[in-house]
């Protein structure tokens, strides 16, 4: 049993306990509390600092968005900034004169005293004394075009627009400050207002005498005078293009053809004197040229060079729908020519001349930028076609533009230019690369064919570089890949090409042999090259199809005629002398290639071509 204390001592205890538990909750309490609370100002504080850095980066993008911006806004406003500069600057001396005037006419009151008629002449004397300076300074660039250039670069000279200009207005200020001077008005004001015109009239002298200043200076400019003989050719162009043009409304008003417009357009321009002019005019060139190669004055021979160019290929575009063929009656068998022929040829050579020019004076530079120039018109002369009497399309134009070009070319191979001579390289190749293969250019291909050989068996001899032999075969591979894939495939052209590339093995074995191949291959068998042989084959097999129209047609005809060429020719390599040659594993290599891709066009027939399949299988064998 209990005693009396011991519900006491009891309750005593469970109260001592029951105030530990709630200390321990509270404590318990506060340390979460505490933890809670620093998790949370932490957390704030990371939150703050997370947004600092927010906010410095979305700063940082804009500042250089802004920054960008304003780069952007500053080149597109450059052009108008110079411009306005520059006009301000030319205007300068006006612009004083005016705020001059009516600060004058603001503030000067009293004009009792003054005389006026002394101060307006010596206002005039100011400005006779400008023009006098203005006929010294034009001596100056006359007797330059007269020690560089001819009396013809004189007489443009004479004609400058800019120097008229300033000459009209200086006399024109003098004669209206005399005039001034004279007091033949009368009124209050007359003295105030007369000396404030005076200011606004030596301010336009001034400017005038500044622009003087700088054309002449723009004159001393070898390139001045080029623009200048540009711009008198450009013109004549124009005018004839423009006479023809009227012409050829009132005609088309009567209904006439065609071909009678472009008669009439051909007619004017030749009978306007425009061929003479710019036969002319590109004979100076080609003579300036000349001294400058002298001169060893490279930028200004390139400038000629693109102005020959620039004068051939406006006057092309010119008479783009205005080809007129005939014959030539001293070589009947030359075939229809055209009379844009008697101003590209000029041209031509004298293009040529200044490369011969150039080689003498050993200045690969020129010779390379005329190469490139004389290509860009040879393609533009490509492009101009016409029809003969019988309906097909020819280009008149495209033989002597090769021809030329390739004369070039040559020129440059045997002074060792082969930087020259690579450039030369791909505008021979570019013009069948770009030609419409629709027109007819067999004279021209035949003509770029020849060249690339020659320029690869040329270099063999004279040059122990392998890269000139390179691109020129590899030039001959892709015209006739260009060929294939155009669906003008020739036997004819295939198998001349593969008889050169024979031609070109012993050269190739003897470099071999001697060590001087450096990182290159033979294009024609190379598996690497992408219009090699097998691969010059497998487009004649993609080209395979069957015709529903003419289904008699056998559609394995030209594959038929480019395997049997290329077995010809494996056949005939095999009596060549390799030795250790390397080439030896690539012809092989080829060989087995052109094999792989008879048996895949075998196993693989194009749906309805299995009844003419037994050729290829009997080939395969």
């Amino acid at each position: 049993m209990l005693s009396k204390g011991e519900p006491v001592k009891n309750a005593r205890d469970l109260c001592r306990n029951g105030k530990i538990a709630v200390e321990k909750w509270f404590r318990t309490a506060r340390h979460f509390f505490e933890v809670y609370r620093c998790k949370l100002v932490k957390g704030a504080k990371r939150t703050k600092r997370r947004e600092k850095r927010r906010l410095k980066v979305l700063k940082r993008r804009s500042l250089q968005e802004y920054k960008k911006q304003s780069f952007h806004l500053a080149l597109r406003s450059k052009p108008a900034r110079a411009k306005a500069q520059r006009l301000f600057l030319s205007w300068s001396a006006t612009l004083l004169s005016i705020l001059v005037m009516f600060a004058f006419l603001l503030f000067t009151t009293q004009t009792n005293n003054w005389k006026a008629s002394e101060v307006n002449l010596a206002a005039a004397q100011i400005i006779g004394a400008a023009l006098a300076l203005v006929l010294s300074l034009s001596i100056i660039p006359a007797q330059r075009a007269a020690e560089l250039f001819s009396m013809a670069i004189l007489r443009l000279y004479a004609k400058d627009n800019a120097l008229l200009a300033a000459f009209v207005v200086l006399v024109g200020t003098t004669m209206i400050s005399l005039l001034l001077g004279s007091n033949f008005l009368t009124f209050d004001s007359y003295a105030r207002v007369s000396i404030a015109i005076q200011f606004l009239l030596i301010g336009i002298s001034f400017d005038a005498l500044r622009r003087f200043y700088t054309r002449t200076l723009d004159l001393l400019i070898p390139q001045s005078a080029i623009e200048l003989v540009i711009r008198e050719c450009n013109a004549q162009i124009w005018q004839a293009n423009a006479n023809a043009d009227r012409l050829i409304q009132l005609d088309d008003a009567a209904g006439a053809s065609l071909q009678s417009r472009s008669w009439i357009r051909a007619t004017i321009i030749t009978k306007s004197g425009v061929p003479r002019s710019l036969k002319y005019w590109t004979s100076q060139l080609e003579e300036f040229a000349h001294r400058f190669v002298a001169r060893k004055d490279t930028s200004a021979v390139d400038g000629i060079v693109a102005a020959l160019v620039d004068i051939g290929g406006r006057y092309v575009e010119g008479r783009r729908d205005s080809v007129i063929l005939h014959l030539d009656a001293d070589n009947l068998f030359a075939g229809h020519l055209s009379d844009i022929e008697d101003v590209l040829n000029p041209i031509y050579e004298s293009i040529q001349l200044i490369i011969s020019d150039a080689i003498g004076s050993a200045n690969e530079r020129i010779v390379r930028n005329a190469i490139v120039q004389q290509g860009t018109l040879a393609r533009l002369a490509v492009s101009v076609t016409s029809k003969d009497g019988s309906g097909l399309q020819s280009a008149p134009l495209a033989f002597a533009a090769a021809y030329y070009l390739d004369k070039s070319v040559r020129a440059a191979e045997k002074a060792l230019m082969i930087d020259a001579v690579l450039a030369g390289i791909e505008r021979l190749q570019a013009l069948l690369l770009t030609r419409d293969v629709s027109v007819r250019t067999n004279e021209m291909k035949t003509q770029v064919q020849e060249a690339l050989f020659e320029l690869a068996v040329a270099s063999y001899r004279q040059s122990d570089s392998h890269i000139v032999p390179y691109r020129s075969v590899s030039g001959m591979l892709r015209c006739m890949a260009h060929q294939i894939e155009s669906g003008e495939f020739s036997e004819t052209d295939f198998k001349g090409m593969l008889a050169q590339v024979a031609q070109l093995l012993p050269h190739e074995i003897r470099m071999d042999l001697g060590n001087r191949r450096q990182l290159m291959t033979f294009p024609p068998y190379s598996l690497g090259f992408e219009h090699s042989i097998p691969m010059l084959l497998q487009s004649v097999a993609a080209k395979v199809h069957v015709d529903n129209d003419r289904s008699w047609v056998d559609p394995f005809s030209d594959f038929l005629d480019a395997s049997e060429e290329i077995r010809h020719h494996y056949r005939s390599i095999c009596r060549v002398t390799f030795g250790d040659a390397l080439l030896r594993k690539w012809i092989v290599e080829s060989l087995l290639a052109c094999v792989k891709v008879h048996l895949h066009l075998i196993k693989n027939p194009i749906e309805g071509t299995e009844e003419f399949l037994a050729p290829i299988r009997a080939r395969r064998s």
